[in-house]
């Protein structure tokens, strides 16, 4: 979310249907939905460096898209680096962090060029901050300190309890790297470095914070400090019924600006109980995941967003929680996953007392009155066709409240559905053996007492079966007994499981960033290239017992279905599973020239391997030359969405010949059949959309009296300056929904979408149209007119009459006759609109408007807008 330095604009992404959505807030308590603007893919954050523009961060389209906020358009497009993320601005730039780069971008705001890059060594830097002549971003995956020390070198597993168990198999041990006890046995060497101090003009680095958490969410300041939200892992705690209803500590961590830099972390639930299980008390005020943070400067009170349990904690500088504020309406004893909100972001409106949140599940935007801590409303975002099923699935994957105190949700250890780069020991002394059949007939036992396992993501899990690394999971249902064993809660309802996950194989791997837009791996350099070692994968034979190759073990198009692999073949402790691929990219550790590296766990099930050309000589099975062409293979390994998906450029009248290229490109790669390529904008004051079809070599209109258009008729239109166009390749499926069907109805959404009619008329008449499609049963739906004198009249004319007379001058189209007058004041941006809910009785109806200015920007005369007509579906 993001408020204009003026205060009369809130603006804030839709992540569902990239878009963001742009409020007036003429009334702060009840912000009027002006419009939605479709921008790149995956939306997820904004800011506004003057009153008209917003840069809105295109985390999946790797750009940032500049939103004029009164014309409702994207002007520019700025290309960045891989999945950026957040994005502030100081000293005349734009910073936006760009996490699998390990790098912050910097842009000229009035050039809107790239300046240069600030590198942070650690891992996926995300959040940003200003504070007053400083930019400080935080490692989202900063760890904490921990590491492996590998089974051949750790001591002898503790004896199980369970007199019935053969002794344990020998596996490694999880230790801080810089306890002098283990230190000496250790290859890595972690700084721990979590918040970073850049320099805004030379960029570099002039302080370092360590000790501020595992997984950093946001940052805000207040008093000269900085405050960030944060959950610490607690994996240096070995055994499942250890760990039960306490696996991370959630937390809000000043660091101290000053001299004297001290980091500070807060408890934001202290004094639980957690050997209690159930615990009511303690889920009725639980603050788990925090993740969105501002300062209200007027009490000198920090807000804290609590993902996990839907309430915005109120706490003192000194990390007390003094108060809460519950965004779910049915109270703090709520517990239903389908309805879970997920407050994100938040801003203040200071003048208004006013807080926004922005509640990424529920698609919604709660309005809090900050004096009374309560929630006035909450909008919906509009048109948001997310299937109910998969709105509601996702619940469970992010509600801490089903975990017996509140404080534990999948996502806890699977942040975001991915992981948290660390590795956890959820073994079982008092467990039992869980015996596999392997295909040949013969039987695996996996003992309970596993040993450390480095955290798997839930993306593309489907025809991965069966799960884990050990493959001691055969399904998906395998897990539910975890909500019990390691949450404290009650397993899953089969209704619900099954909606848990049929939302769970929806998760993706992303696009690799490393792999070429056409997906042929890169050729360079000869003899090491991934072109090298993909030949190296498929062909080569080189294990032992052989002969065998990669992809005997590795064969499906995510590198795992080999099979489960027993200790004997593996020259291992235990049977594993083969391993999938993708992504591995991620679970590369940055290291320097000193030994020093950012993360404490790499490859294979304990992450003792930090590269896979290391993991290939040291893991005994893998006997072969030690060539790193493999290792350029594999970090190229393609994820689950193809590397030409989510490029963004915008076409102008000037004409742009790195953006011209970049459309012929996607073009071809569409026609190819690697993605959709969508077109989107405003054409004439009216938006449109084109989807390519390449076996045409035409563009698909949602207009059904224009079915094609050619990319010279687009030329043509850019040329005349009546466009400004959005270019964006999707996935392979999905164009027809965000171009020109989004409801999938089969009625284009130029049929849908309000059409205008006859011609405007004065010197300067007001721009007209609807903030949503007429869709019945809106109650927030409205007609806006723009490009009005600021504070002058303005009368919305509503009718069900078509006309075309002249009165005074000006072309009425609606007649006055039968008509609606409704007046409004165009406010200090020369705007003004008129609320008009459509019941659902007004369901196959046609409503007709027009707006009329009664001082145009001339003389001061009436100008009268285009009319517009609404077809309500």
């Amino acid at each position: 979310l993001a408020i204009s330095p003026d205060r009369l604009r809130l603006v804030g992404v839709h992540g569902d249907v990239h878009r963001v959505a742009i409020y007036d807030l003429a009334e702060p308590t009840e912000p009027r939905l002006l419009g939605e603007v479709e921008v790149g893919l995956d939306p997820v954050a904004v800011a506004m460096p003057n009153d008209r523009e917003v840069w809105v961060v295109s985390h999946g389209s790797d750009s940032i898209q500049i939103v004029d906020v009164d014309r409702l358009a994207v002007v520019a497009s700025l290309p960045v680096g891989d999945e950026p993320s957040d994005i502030v601005f100081a000293a005349g730039r734009a910073f936006v962090s760009c996490p699998t780069d390990r790098e912050v971008v910097v842009l000229d705001v009035a050039r809107r060029s790239v300046l240069g890059t600030a590198r942070v060594f650690a891992d996926e830097p995300r959040a940003l901050a200003v504070v007053q002549d400083r930019v400080y971003v935080a490692s989202y995956r900063s760890g904490n300190g921990t590491t492996i020390l590998p089974a051949d070198l750790a001591p002898a597993p503790g004896t199980p309890s369970n007199p019935a168990l053969p002794p344990a198999p020998q596996v490694g041990k999880i230790v801080r790297a810089d306890d002098p006890a283990w230190s000496a046995q250790l290859t890595r060497t972690l700084p721990d470095h979590d918040v970073f101090e850049l320099d805004p003009v030379s960029l570099g680095v002039q302080r370092r914070f360590q000790g501020v958490g595992t997984i950093l969410s946001g940052m805000a300041s207040l008093g000269g400090a900085l405050y960030v939200t944060n959950t610490e892992a607690r994996n240096e705690v070995a055994t499942e019924p250890a760990l039960r209803g306490h696996p991370v500590d959630h937390r809000l961590t000043r660091i101290d600006l000053g001299p004297a830099s001290q980091v500070a972390p807060f408890d934001l639930n202290p004094g639980v109980d957690y050997a209690t299980l159930p615990n009511a008390a303690a889920r009725a005020a639980a603050l788990a995941q925090p993740v969105g943070v501002v300062a209200d400067e007027a009490r000198g009170e920090l807000l804290v967003a609590a993902f996990g349990t839907d309430r915005i904690g109120i706490v003192a500088p000194t990390g007390q929680v003094t108060g809460h504020i519950e965004l779910d309406p049915a109270g703090s004893q709520s517990v239903d996953p389908r309805q879970k909100r997920g407050p994100r972001s938040m801003v203040i409106h200071e003048a208004a007392d006013v807080l926004y949140v922005s509640n990424r599940l529920s698609a919604t935007v709660s309005v809090v009155d900050l004096p009374t801590r309560t929630v006035l409303r909450e909008l919906s975002l509009p048109d948001d066709l997310t299937p109910t099923w998969f709105r509601e699935a996702r619940g469970f994957l992010y509600d801490a409240r089903l975990s017996g105190n509140g404080l534990t949700s999948c996502a806890s250890c699977h942040v975001d559905g991915a992981a948290d780069g660390l590795a956890w020991d959820l073994g079982d002394p008092g467990g039992a053996l869980l015996r596999t059949t392997l295909p040949d007939g013969s039987r695996v036992d996996h003992h309970p007492m596993k040993g450390p396992m480095v955290t798997l993501s839930l993306q593309g899990l489907s025809g991965t079966e069966p799960f884990h690394w050990r493959g001691d999971q055969p399904d998906f249902a395998s897990f539910n007994v975890l909500f019990a064993t390691l949450m404290g809660g009650t397993p899953l309802r089969p209704a619900d499981l099954a909606d848990f996950e049929r939302f769970v194989r929806t998760l993706a791997y992303p696009a690799n960033p490393r792999q070429r837009r056409d997906g042929v791996p890169t050729p360079v350099p000869a003899g090491r290239s991934a072109a090298d070692g993909e030949q190296f994968f498929h062909n080569d034979k080189f294990l032992f017992p052989g002969p065998l190759g990669c992809v005997d073990c590795h064969p499906a198009v995510h590198g795992a279905g080999g099979g489960i692999f027993s200790p004997g073949l593996l020259r291992t402790s235990q049977a594993f599973e083969s391993a999938q691929l993708r992504g591995l990219y991620r679970r590369i550790a940055l290291s320097d020239r000193s030994g020093r590296t950012t993360s404490g766990f790499g490859l294979t099930h304990d992450g003792a391997f930090e590269s896979p050309i290391g993991m290939a000589i040291g893991f005994p099975s893998h006997l072969y030359d030690g060539s790193d062409r493999i290792q350029a293979y594999l970090l190229e390994f393609p994820g689950d969405v193809a590397p030409s998906v989510g490029v963004a450029c915008v076409l102008r009248s000037s004409g742009d010949g790195e953006a011209r290229a970049t459309w012929r490109e996607l073009e071809g790669l569409a026609t190819s059949g690697h993605c959709d390529l969508v077109v989107r904008g405003v054409l004439d004051g009216r938006r449109i959309g084109l989807l390519w079809d390449g076996a045409a070599g035409v563009y698909r209109t949602d207009a059904a009296a224009h079915p094609a258009v050619d990319s010279t008729w687009i030329e043509s239109v850019l040329g005349s300056g009546r466009a400004t166009l959005l270019v964006t390749s999707v996935p392979l499926g999905t164009g027809r929904a965000l171009a020109i069907d989004r409801d999938g109805d089969g009625r284009l959404d130029g049929e849908d979408r309000p059409a205008g009619f006859g011609a405007a008329s004065g010197a300067c008449p007001p721009q007209l149209h609807a903030n949503a499609y007429p869709v019945g049963g809106q109650s927030d739906f409205r007609l806006v007119a723009g490009d009005v004198q600021p504070g002058s009249p303005v009368v919305f004319v509503l009718g069900f009459r078509a006309v075309d007379v002249q009165v005074a001058g000006l072309g009425l189209l609606v007649d006055p006759a039968s008509a609606v007058l409704v007046q409004g004041l165009a406010d200090a941006r020369g705007l003004a609109s008129c609320a008009l809910p459509l019941p659902l009785g007004w369901v196959g109806g046609t409503l007709l408007g027009q707006a009329v200015a009664l001082r145009d920007c001339g003389a001061g005369s009436p100008a009268a807008s285009q009319g517009i007509r609404l077809d309500v579906r």
